[in-house]
């Protein structure tokens, strides 16, 4: 009986370990960005760096949301939780990051642009 109780024990770790282990989101690079943006089915982009940062270049559209302000802003409460999010920073590491946090925040439908903004090759805005 040991054995048994044992061994449903270690299942059930291993189990609850799958359960919740992190879910990392989808990876998206620029050119399939492009394509996603040319499909007509307009993503939220979400740019996760500074002002300065954003004011330099960003993608038309996108939303300044800095990383710090991510867990607080008001700004997320108008998307819905299903729609397509993108998020961007500068080489991606940010942006992963933030991805992490909208999956956390309930967010379910969120990609990474891989790369950042240097390997985006599309148009940029200047503010």
């Amino acid at each position: 009986m040991k054995k048994w109780l044992m061994m449903a024990l270690i299942i059930a770790f291993v189990a609850w370990q799958f359960i919740n282990k992190p879910h990392p989101g989808a990876e998206i690079d620029a050119d399939g960005l492009k394509q996603l943006l040319a499909s007509g089915d307009r993503p939220v982009l979400i740019d996760v760096r500074e002002t300065d940062e954003f004011a330099s270049g960003h993608i038309p559209g996108s939303i300044l949301i800095p990383l710090g302000e991510l867990d607080s802003s008001d700004l997320l409460e108008g998307i819905d939780p299903s729609q397509t999010i993108v998020v961007i920073c500068h080489s991606g590491s940010r942006s992963s990051f933030a991805q992490q946090m909208l999956i956390d925040m309930g967010y379910r439908n969120v990609s990474n642009l891989t790369g950042g903004i240097q390997k985006w090759d599309g148009p940029i805005e200047v503010n």
